[in-house]
């Protein structure tokens, strides 16, 4: 049997040969592929204004990886006084490796972020959220509702990629698939427009939040494992 494997790349592969090391069958079929957005003048100018946000909410790894990128670029010594705040262990990671050290909730996703103190009472603070296109609204929403003037910074896009739906299950036959690991609301979606209410049904499934299970379910799939992370990490204790 094998695990298939369907976040975007790199980190899909990085997955599965990190399984394989474990003497485990992986493969993978990214059910999302990730496109930088364009730098255009009003993210230019975000960037180059940065500084009068009290603080900035960075979503996932790669928004991490893409501002670091982009503040190289116009801030030399980026501001002391933002307060950072990250989604999940592996963004705050990624933004120490710019020596900015996050606020990390011990959940994964925003529910969990939302009961931090520091964003409790943030009426008229100036709030940056650092994200991909599209996504959730909550952050945003909640924040309003507590007064907070809030700003988004999308800097990439997620596209769901184009398979046919009878070739992916002949795939997952073919592996001997027996469990698919999902990190998100988003693959989970696209994966079960691609599969049979029986693949669904057979399947086990990992995902990363207590959220995604249960709109996993709602999609048909009927054993779904929380993993309590999106980490690799965190999927490979869950798998092993």
């Amino acid at each position: 049997m094998s695990i298939l494997i369907t976040r975007p790349e790199p980190e899909a592969s990085k997955l599965v040969a990190s399984l394989q090391q474990q003497g485990l069958q992986a493969w993978a079929l990214p059910m999302l592929e990730r496109t930088d957005l364009p730098e255009t003048a009003e993210i230019r100018q975000l960037i180059l204004n940065v500084d009068l946000f009290k603080q900035v909410i960075v979503i996932s790894p790669y928004s991490a990886k893409r501002l670091g990128m982009l503040m190289d670029q116009y801030w030399p010594q980026w501001p002391i006084e933002i307060q950072w705040f990250a989604i999940g262990n592996k963004t705050a990671a990624t933004l120490a490796e710019w020596d900015i050290e996050a606020s990390c909730s011990a959940g994964v996703d925003s529910e969990a972020l939302l009961t931090s103190p520091q964003l409790q009472q943030v009426a008229e603070n100036k709030i940056l959220i650092v994200k991909g296109k599209g996504g959730r609204d909550l952050l945003n929403q909640v924040l309003q509702q507590r007064g907070a003037r809030v700003t988004e910074l999308p800097l990439y896009q997620r596209v769901p990629a184009q398979y046919n739906k009878t070739d992916v299950q002949h795939l997952l036959a073919s592996h001997q698939t027996d469990t698919i690991v999902a990190t998100s609301g988003e693959i989970v979606t696209h994966l079960a427009s691609l599969l049979d209410p029986q693949w669904r049904n057979e399947m086990k499934l990992v995902v990363p939040s207590a959220r995604v299970a249960d709109l996993s379910a709602e999609l048909g799939f009927s054993q779904v494992i929380n993993a309590n992370g999106a980490s690799e990490e965190a999927m490979i204790k869950v798998l092993m």
